[in-house]
């Protein structure tokens, strides 16, 4: 959880020490943004759905240090909406080549989870 918040913290003060040019850009939403968000909402719900299939196979554990091995509903959808959020705010007030480079990072580093849970056997559920 420190490491997050000190990430988050981090693009925030980087984000606030920009020069003026690119602080006109922030708090606009604009196409590429949207592109960008459907998949990087479309792969936090199947990273979710998998988490929560976790519960279905003992053998399996989750790897998400603040969710902890077999997190229950309740932890994983306050995780992955809160989660959504938080993402959802950076886009907003990072520059826009900022803020695409986080969410196309998202969707990497998502679609990666959720191809190797896949093929660990891992299903989805909600």
């Amino acid at each position: 959880m420190k490491k997050i918040i000190f990430t988050i913290l981090t693009l925030l003060l980087l984000a606030i020490s920009t020069d003026g040019e690119a602080a006109d850009d922030w708090f606009e939403w604009d196409r590429n943004n949207t592109l960008l968000h459907v998949p990087l909402t479309l792969v936090l719900a199947l990273d979710m759905a998998q988490t929560l299939d976790i519960k279905n196979h003992p053998e399996f554990y989750e790897n998400n240090a603040i969710l902890g091995g077999h997190p229950s509903d309740e932890e994983v959808y306050t995780y992955f909406i809160t989660s959504f959020v938080v993402i959802s705010g950076l886009v907003l007030i990072l520059p826009k080549n900022w803020s695409h480079g986080l969410q196309t990072g998202v969707i990497v580093i998502e679609v990666g989870v959720a191809a190797n849970n896949y093929h660990m056997g891992i299903g989805i559920a909600f």
